[in-house]
């Protein structure tokens, strides 16, 4: 079973490889302040796959103390680089559509990451089964994952970002039953972990390529800040504008009302006026109309 993991691990890894490329490529194209974050995501995820592949090839090429040294090496390896996806994958989603996190939601997928960590290490050092909290931990992050893409699809117009929210939401559903199954089958758990991390992986280069094909037809980078002629078309106040830089930066609306030192029912009033000048129902169709949106 594990020589069938390890290929489909090596699939996995040229596809994430792809992926940091056109990551890289993207994000010199486009010059996106963002992009190095983006990079940086990538190339931990790569990591975290160079860690499990070999992880799995050390119970083929490796025996006795050797392998038990190596093992260890590689899991923690792969299990720091998965509490950083923990943390780091609903930060990437809710970019994708232009919605701010919550503070509630940033502790929670902290503490589910530290959480990850601690029984990891539980179960490395003291040879503990604790498989099961482990899973607990993904699941909620796919169905959390899903239940975003399914209730922001409704209000998304934009073809592109509803083309991405599919894809999303496809893959993420896709992956609940190799997590289940990986849960009963335990034996056969290293070959669903990576069809999920290959499913995970041709997610994120429909991704990219949707937004390098955004960017090209656009001819170039996006210039700084909304034109005079769409503030005009719009009749956009200049309080609406810097409500929709703030907007652009991923701030939520409380956070709206502190920078800007007003309430937010008023930032809310505000948010609503834009919403019907422009005839949207969405912070990332908004940002796609006026062309600040960041892909």
């Amino acid at each position: 079973m594990a020589s069938i993991a390890v290929v489909i691990c090596i699939f996995a890894t040229s596809i994430i490889s792809m992926d940091l490329a056109l990551a890289i490529c993207w994000g010199r194209r486009a010059n996106f302040s963002w992009s190095r974050y983006l990079i940086v995501f990538m190339a931990t995820i790569m990591g975290a796959v160079f860690s499990y592949t070999f992880l799995q090839l050390t119970t083929i090429a490796f025996t006795g103390f050797s392998r038990t040294v190596v093992s260890l090496v590689f899991a923690f390896l792969a299990v720091l680089d998965a509490a950083f996806l923990i943390v780091f994958t609903p930060i990437l989603i809710n970019w994708i559509i232009a919605r701010p996190m919550n503070l509630s939601e940033k502790i929670l997928f902290s503490i589910l990451s530290v959480f990850f960590v601690a029984m990891s290490v539980l179960g490395l050092f003291l040879d503990m089964h604790l498989r099961a909290l482990l899973h607990i931990v993904f699941l909620i992050l796919i169905i959390y994952t899903a239940a975003l893409m399914i209730v922001s699809r409704r209000k998304i117009e934009e073809r592109s970002v509803r083309n991405v929210t599919l894809t999303i939401m496809v893959v993420s559903l896709s992956m609940l039953p190799l997590l289940i199954l990986s849960f009963i089958f335990t034996d056969l758990s290293s070959i669903f972990i990576s069809l999920i991390a290959l499913f995970y992986f041709v997610m994120i280069m429909v991704f990219l390529f949707i937004a390098i094909e955004n960017q090209r037809k656009e001819g170039g980078s996006r210039e700084e800040g909304m034109s005079s002629r769409m503030i005009e078309e719009y009749h956009i106040t200049g309080r609406e504008v810097e409500i929709i830089n703030l907007i652009k930066k991923g701030l939520t609306n409380k956070e709206i009302a502190s920078e800007l030192s007003i309430s937010v029912n008023t930032v809310n009033n505000h948010i609503a006026n834009i919403f019907s000048k422009t005839d949207v129902r969405c912070r990332i169709d908004l940002l796609n109309l006026l062309k600040e949106a960041s892909w």
